[in-house]
């Protein structure tokens, strides 16, 4: 079923893989938190950020599916993708690569901060890093997978003209490393089901090493939460939230979300990815929802309610 309705989308729209573009809503996230979503300059600057950053991503996809494109044919799923499956000619991957890397660089120059152009390039920098070399040294990948997560949410700050606090910058640090490492156990799990008798190396990986990036994605999951209950802690958020002690409740809500994705993963359930499992999970829109109501009591509620 999955593959038939593969089959009804153009190749060219499955290689730049549009759907992986809900990971750049994190540019959001520094003018949200700031609560300046209604202050259209700022907002509209994030836009053109956040359609910078989707282009630049779907080049360096097409990047990647042509540099794997042999290990892809092996794959139980990638297989169907465009370059392995020769629905999408090989050769004009490279030059579709580079044209739609010029364009977002040239786009931010134009329309953006400086300082959000360099951002995009040491983006660009590091997923070539991560594409030639990087992706086949365990947990060095899943590290810098990390920081690409961390990079989009520094470059919504820069191209909203808002200071990005390093309260957000190490929580998203150890949640995102949770994510990536769940995305190994996943991919572990999926060839091992394929190929019970594999004893070789999967992204450097082999399957016995489950068992030891399981409990540190879990942990990095933990310390985010930890890094969570330490902002709450810390006494200069009054100055933002009239009501922080509201924010306690955020804990329980990420704790459940973290212990559930694992849960899930463990069970081979989580599918391939963990941010686009979220897009299409309804227990984490919920989780979201409760989340912005927490974040906004928090923000409005007069204290003296409590008193």
């Amino acid at each position: 079923m999955i593959t038939h309705n593969l089959q009804k989308i153009p190749p060219i729209l499955l290689l730049l893989r549009p759907h992986q573009w809900a990971k750049n809503v994190l540019l959001f996230l520094p003018v949200l938190l700031a609560h300046r979503f209604m202050e259209l300059p700022v907002l509209l600057n994030v836009v053109w950020a956040v359609g910078c950053f989707c282009l630049l991503a779907s080049s360096v996809y097409v990047l990647n599916d042509y540099l794997d494109v042999e290990a892809d044919r092996r794959h139980p799923n990638k297989r169907n993708r465009p370059l392995a499956a020769g629905t999408f000619p090989l050769k004009m991957a490279p030059p579709l690569f580079a044209g739609m890397a010029l364009t977002a660089l040239v786009a931010a120059y134009a329309l953006l901060p400086r300082a959000f152009t360099l951002v995009l390039f040491v983006y660009l920098v590091a997923n070539l890093l991560y594409s030639f070399k990087l992706k086949h040294i365990p947990v060095l990948d899943v590290v810098f997978l990390t920081l690409m997560f961390v990079l989009r949410i520094y470059a919504g700050g820069v191209a909203g003209g808002i200071e990005v606090t390093d309260w957000l910058l190490s929580f998203s640090l150890f949640f995102f490393l949770s994510l990536a490492f769940a995305k190994r156990v996943q991919e572990l799990k999926l060839v091992m089901d394929a190929t019970p008798e594999s004893s070789g190396k999967i992204r450097g990986y082999l399957p016995r090493d489950q068992a030891c990036i399981t409990q540190i994605g879990i942990c990095s999951g933990m310390l985010s939460v930890m890094v969570l209950a330490l902002y709450v802690r810390d006494e200069s958020i009054t100055e933002v939230y009239a009501s922080s002690h509201i924010l306690w409740l955020l804990c329980p809500l990420i704790l459940y979300w973290i212990g559930r994705l694992w849960l899930l993963t463990l069970r081979g359930g989580m599918g391939d990815d963990p941010v686009l499992f979220a897009v299409r999970d309804k227990i984490s829109y919920l989780i979201l929802f409760g989340v912005g109501a927490v974040v906004q009591a928090a923000y409005w509620l007069d204290p003296a309610l409590f008193r």
